[in-house]
Order: structure tokens, then C-alpha cells, then sequence
């Protein structure tokens, strides 16, 4: 019995993130979902673990274009996150002008 439970691939296991499934589904849970698995960022190619994977892109990730804090205002430029404070310097003149308008 044990033998066999080494090698059944409908035998449940736990994974490191403690979630129970079948040794089958082990390597497909790994690959798409597992939550502490480590990946790499597909912009920045940072490792982390997929859990962190969203925050990163949405908050701190270099390589992702971001809209320009005018853009309620207009300015439609979208730019890689690590470029926007040089966007913002250069664009003084332009985003003081689209200000004064929405007044």
C-alpha cells in the first residue's frame, strides 16, 4: 500500500502552501497557482514569490507604464514608472496649462 501511495498520482498530497491536492494536479498548481511559488515579474524579470506578483505591478514594478498623474486633467502620456519623474520635470509648462483650464 505504502508502494503504491508513493506512486499514485490520485494520491492527495500537501503542497508547501498547504493547500491538499492530488500528486497529479502538483506540478500544474506549481506552474499557475501556487502562492509562494517564486516567479519572475514578466516586465522587470524581478524574482518573488506569485502572491506578491499583483502589488508589485500595481505599485513599485520600474518597467510598467504608468498614466501620468494629469491625466484627469489630459495629459494622455503613459510612460514606464521608472521614466514618470522625468516626465513630470519636463512637463511643468504643460500640466500648469492643463490645470488652468480645468478652472
Amino acid at each position: 500500500q505504502d508502494d503504491h501511495n508513493e506512486d499514485c498520482s490520485y494520491f492527495p498530497i500537501q503542497c508547501e502552501c498547504n493547500k491538499v491536492l492530488r500528486r497529479r494536479m502538483m506540478r500544474v498548481h506549481k506552474a499557475t497557482q501556487c502562492p509562494i511559488a517564486m516567479i519572475n515579474c514578466r516586465h522587470c524579470q524581478r524574482r518573488m514569490q506569485r502572491r506578491s506578483h499583483h502589488t508589485h505591478i500595481s505599485r513599485s514594478c520600474q518597467e510598467v507604464r504608468v498614466s501620468c498623474p494629469y491625466e484627469d486633467l489630459g495629459c494622455i502620456v503613459r510612460v514606464k514608472r521608472k521614466d514618470l519623474e522625468q516626465h513630470l520635470q519636463n512637463s511643468q509648462v504643460k500640466h500648469s496649462k492643463l490645470q488652468t483650464k480645468s478652472h
